[in-house]
């Protein structure tokens, strides 16, 4: 067996044992869904312990939009798709803003969709795919980069802080916000194994893409989209700032103030 495929049945196991303790008791629970790789495997190996909503929340005509009916369908999903609406957007911009204590447009706009499936799912516990980017080489920027390991362990600081501020945020709203891939026993996986299965030439996120086959979904060959793009709210937080006249950074500060 070639090693990138004993890691990845080694992470599965990890996977199951960790989500398994998030959904015990448990009748159903939501998944923050995008169709891509990072939320597909949390949702099928969540579906083998307990009942799955897919939620999506994106900007009509996005690519989240219009594609994760699509895959949850595939992958044999009960699916919400919640569309964000203009006066939705602003809202949750500032919304947030205010958790993250960050007027940064781009933290904004990645955190919006995960802020409005916890304000919208019906269940009271979520599943993110959050940390799997920063633990296996998901962002481009890691190919190129003199010292990827540095890079991607400075970036998991920052994503598990991002994450508890949302966990505080969904616990003052009745909810729990569980992102399995950084528990300690995924963590730690990810620091024991080598580069190679994580990173091959243009290849990322290997033992991830793997685990993702092994488990037969299709989005084990999914291209990495960055939420902020493929929710669509960064683009339509652009065409808002601009129709205001309005340069990103000060539209981003009014939605605070309103």
């Amino acid at each position: 067996m070639p090693t990138t495929d004993m890691e990845a049945e080694q992470l599965l196991r990890i996977l199951r044992s960790e989500i398994g303790k998030l959904t015990l008791g448990e009748d159903e629970i939501a998944v923050a869904f995008s169709g891509g790789l990072d939320s597909s495997v949390v949702a099928a190996i969540a579906s083998g312990f307990v009942s799955v909503e897919a939620y999506t929340c994106a900007v009509s005509g996005s690519h989240d939009a219009r594609n994760a009916a699509g895959c949850a369908a595939r992958e044999k999903l009960s699916f919400h798709l919640e569309l964000i609406s203009d006066i939705d957007l602003v809202r949750l911009v500032g919304e947030a803003v205010r958790i993250s204590s960050s007027q940064n447009p781009v933290k904004a706009a990645y955190t919006v969709p995960i802020v409005c499936v916890i304000e919208r799912s019906r269940q009271k516990t979520i599943l993110t795919g959050s940390g799997a980017d920063e633990l296996f080489g998901g962002y481009a920027k890691y190919v190129s980069a003199e010292e990827p390991g540095a890079m991607m362990a400075a970036d998991l600081e920052k994503i598990v802080v991002e994450t508890s501020l949302l966990s505080e945020f969904a616990l003052r709203r009745g909810k729990r916000l569980c992102s399995p891939f950084l528990s300690d026993a995924i963590v730690e996986f990810s620091r024991m194994i080598g580069p190679e299965q994580k990173i091959s030439g243009a290849d990322r996120k290997t033992v991830l893409r793997a685990a993702s086959k092994m488990l037969g979904l299709e989005s084990y060959g999914t291209p990495k989209k960055a939420a902020q793009y493929s929710s669509g709210v960064l683009k339509r937080m652009q065409r808002l700032a601009k129709a205001e006249g309005l340069a990103m950074d000060e539209w981003v500060a009014r939605t605070t103030r309103s």
